[in-house]
């Protein structure tokens, strides 16, 4: 509800005889009365006590999300999009060239770039060149009816969108991007740390992996209360931690500022502290 005040606590901790994970959302002055259907409907817990928790808390907020598809393909980030859809997420939904036009912070919190097509080498916008509308017409009547249509789908990503995209990391943004789009920042080194790993011989389409759960107290992880989690994997892309970092396309500027980058950096694109 983006009408009632929350915290999310830091840490665990007890309280008039309950445990508490980090994560738990703490509610100065509720009302009980108010909040009693969502607490029902979501099939959540809550303790209401005078005393107010003694533990770390940052301020949750509703972010602006930005949701990319490219233009030739919506088959991968349309399921995405079906499940923000059925659990009533809001976004605004726009093409990857888009990207292009930069100040993306300004608009967004977050941004989701599901898997795809994208092209940065070779994605440039021709100088001479007539626009490739994607819009509803008679001879087109059942396209661009919904939910996005343009005037122009030409360029997709490009380098102008991926300085776009690091500039909105830079400053705070998150990022969250699947399958190809996951390998964008790590291929032009503009993740310190984080590698494309090429192991060989493995071809396991359709496994459940386990996955171990290396820092708990991140906020990606607030709600889990075990060691490992089940993680489908399809065919890559696989990224490996401690490998070399920073410039973009291999040292033409453009790296993080110090602090940026380390990991567990607060929610909801809260700049880190």
């Amino acid at each position: 509800n983006p009408k009632v005040k929350m915290a999310a606590a830091e840490q665990p901790f007890d309280l008039a005889g309950h445990h508490f994970a980090a994560g738990a959302f703490i509610i100065a002055g509720a009302n009980r009365a108010a909040l009693e259907s969502q607490i029902r409907d979501y099939g959540l817990l809550a303790w209401a006590t005078d005393t107010t928790p003694s533990v770390p808390t940052h301020d949750l907020d509703v972010p602006r999300i930005g949701y990319v598809h490219s233009w030739s393909s919506t088959q991968d980030e349309g399921w995405v999009r079906m499940v923000l859809d059925k659990l009533k997420v809001p976004y605004v939904y726009f093409g990857d060239n888009q990207l292009r036009q930069g100040k993306l912070r300004a608009k967004y919190d977050v941004i989701i770039y599901p898997n795809g097509p994208v092209t940065v080498d070779g994605g440039e916008i021709p100088a001479d060149g007539t626009p490739l509308p994607y819009k509803k017409t008679d001879l087109t009547p059942n396209i661009g009816t919904a939910p996005d249509s343009t005037d122009d789908r030409r360029g997709s990503l490009g380098r102008d969108g991926l300085k776009a995209l690091e500039a909105f990391v830079q400053e705070g943004g998150v990022l969250i991007a699947e399958g190809t789009a996951a390998t964008l920042f790590p291929e032009y080194r503009l993740v310190p740390g984080v590698t494309i790993e090429q192991p060989s011989g493995l071809y396991a389409p359709g496994s459940v992996l386990k996955a171990l759960l290396g820092d708990k107290t991140s906020p990606i992880l607030y709600g889990y209360d075990q060691n490992t989690i089940g993680v489908m994997y399809k065919g890559g892309p696989v990224l490996a931690l401690g490998g070399g970092g920073g410039g973009f396309g291999g040292g033409r500027g453009g790296t993080l500022p110090a602090g940026v980058g380390g990991g567990n950096l607060q929610p909801m694109a809260a700049p880190p502290r």
